[in-house]
């Protein structure tokens, strides 16, 4: 059988490695209003800070998100690129790929549109990938195809475990 291939493009640390500007911009965020950096962690996460200090308002909470938000979209050029990927990407026609990624709306946005490639995809599906079955049925919907056409670059191995289940194509994105 042959597929015409649908692609599925995940975008933190599969497109643009953003784990080093994330951590920068949080960090930033955590010293604006007083606070010790957070250092050793892969990945800081609002779930990291909760966790580190379990005791900040909500409104501190708010300010360190939207000053870490602000500081990554003004830093988008250290944004490490994956440039085999990206050149894959942009070889393909829009009508075959799809942006799936659990990042925050606007932030990848601004990332896409920085780098050009905001138009490079049919459409941008933005989940928090708890209901993998669910988000396929939408891709497969969008693509109007099978999952069988479904091809993915993906980095969490949480997700790739997921699609293995579902017996679906992945090309892993190691750093």
């Amino acid at each position: 059988m042959i597929f015409m291939w649908r692609y599925i493009f995940d975008l933190d640390n599969t497109l643009f490695y953003t784990d080093n500007l994330n951590n920068l911009s949080y960090n930033y965020a955590l010293k604006r209003v007083g606070l010790e950096e957070i250092n050793g962690k892969y990945r800081i996460t609002r779930e990291v800070i909760k966790e580190k200090y379990p005791d900040l308002s909500e409104k501190t909470k708010n300010k360190i998100i939207k000053i870490k938000q602000q500081y990554f979209k003004e830093n988008l050029e250290k944004i490490e690129l994956n440039i085999e990927l990206l050149n894959k990407l942009k070889d393909l026609e829009e009508e075959k790929c799809i942006l799936w990624t659990s990042a925050d709306k606007e932030r990848a946005i601004s990332i896409l549109k920085y780098y050009g490639i905001l138009g490079k995809f049919k459409n941008k599906l933005f989940s928090k990938k708890n209901n993998i079955k669910k988000d396929i049925d939408k891709i497969c919907q969008i693509f109007k195809c099978k999952k069988e056409e479904l091809y993915f670059y993906e980095d969490d191995i949480n997700i790739i475990n997921k699609l293995k289940i579902l017996n679906l194509k992945i090309d892993i994105q190691p750093k």
